[in-house]
């Protein structure tokens, strides 16, 4: 593979290591350890296993600070985000009291505990600047919002609304607010939408700031891929096996399984630092992730190398990561594994030692449907 251009010293790689600790020095405080430069430098150098070397290292760590500077969502920045909404004129109309008081905060949510926390931030900036408890907000409700961190493949937020909709108003609007959502995700909304408005005149609308609108869906998005999904590298076999295995599961069935980011996918590189950068740290991801599917005697039918997806493909590879979690729709490589249990859990360090959701059904299925 080939190695982008950098001029990288000894130096670099301690103040990527130290910046990366600094960007996520919040995650999950409290409950565990911090993320030091040492932890930073023990999980990159596990990539020597599969002939990354120094320099290949370096690339990683490069393109993961850049991420994580964009992608990563403090509690500060959260804490931020949710003053800015209770006062937002577009979602709760020209006097913003009014419209939050009249609002009912769904707590829906079935899997995990991430609508809580977030709806808790909201309770303490609505009591800080109205004077009034989020509790007592929309008993006679003008509006439905669903808050929660991200919008990934859409089917957990699909099965919460849709096991929520005997509850709801005729006529009264939904919005789902969100740090960031993804194109596939809002597409696989679509027959909860059509079925909300279809049955109660109910219109749904998903918010999040712009810049985190991520596009990922290629069949609508064309040549945009704001994910981590490798491209397929000459002379790289080790996929082999587990693309052949996909491609049997789907056969004779439509949509085949979504494998290899295409060439010329995206035409213009505006998430990583470079074309070459983007196939090193991808390329890394796709060999440790394959990797750790092969630990489980019975992996998760959904587990994917690049992070889990209920359809057929190399994975998810969401880019977002929030202080109180990490998505498992982000590649294994980041989240997979915890060195103080058994194996194989203790075969891979995680960058980011994930919590797991609570038990609870599996979300639903919801086909991309053109709206």
């Amino acid at each position: 593979m080939k190695i982008p251009e950098y001029n990288f010293c000894v130096c670099d790689r301690q103040t990527l290591l130290q910046s990366i600790s600094a960007i996520t020095a919040d995650y999950r405080a409290g409950q565990i350890a911090a993320i030091t430069p040492a932890h930073v430098d023990t999980w990159v150098r596990q990539f020597q296993q599969f002939n990354f070397d120094e320099q290949h290292q370096l690339i990683i760590l490069g393109e993961m600070e850049r991420i994580l500077k964009r992608f990563y969502i403090s509690r500060e920045t959260a804490i931020r985000f949710v003053q800015g909404i209770i006062a937002n004129q577009q979602i709760f109309g020209a006097d913003p009291r009014a419209g939050v008081a009249g609002t009912k905060f769904l707590r829906i949510q079935r899997k995990g505990n991430s609508q809580n926390e977030l709806l808790d931030l909201m309770a303490e900036a609505v009591e800080e600047q109205y004077g009034f408890s989020l509790d007592d907000c929309g008993e006679n409700p003008t509006r439905y919002l669903y808050f929660d961190d991200c919008i990934y493949s859409g089917n957990t937020i699909a099965h919460n609304l849709d096991d929520w909709f005997p509850q709801a108003n005729q006529g009264v609007p939904v919005t789902t607010l969100t740090f960031a959502l993804h194109s596939i995700g809002i597409s696989r909304l679509y027959r909860v939408k059509q079925k909300f408005l279809r049955e109660k005149g109910i219109q749904l609308e998903c918010r999040a700031p712009r810049a985190l609108q991520l596009k990922n869906n290629p069949s609508r998005d064309g040549n945009f891929s704001e994910c981590y999904w490798p491209r397929e590298i000459a002379g790289f076999n080790e996929a082999n096996e587990y693309v052949a295995e996909l491609r049997r599961r789907r056969d004779g069935q439509q949509p085949g399984p979504r494998l290899f980011r295409p060439n010329g996918n995206p035409y213009r590189e505006e998430i990583f630092s470079s074309a070459d950068a983007r196939d090193n740290i991808e390329y890394a991801f796709l060999r440790a992730g394959l990797h750790i599917m092969s630990l489980p005697q019975n992996a998760n039918q959904h587990m994917r190398p690049m992070g889990y997806e209920y359809l057929e493909s190399l994975g998810f590879g969401a880019l977002p990561v929030f202080y109180r979690n990490i998505s498992n729709n982000a590649p294994l490589a980041l989240w997979w594994g915890d060195p103080n249990e058994g194996y194989p859990l203790n075969q891979w360090r995680p960058l980011f030692l994930r919590r797991p959701n609570e038990p609870g059904c599996l979300p639903i299925i919801m086909p991309e449907l053109e709206p």
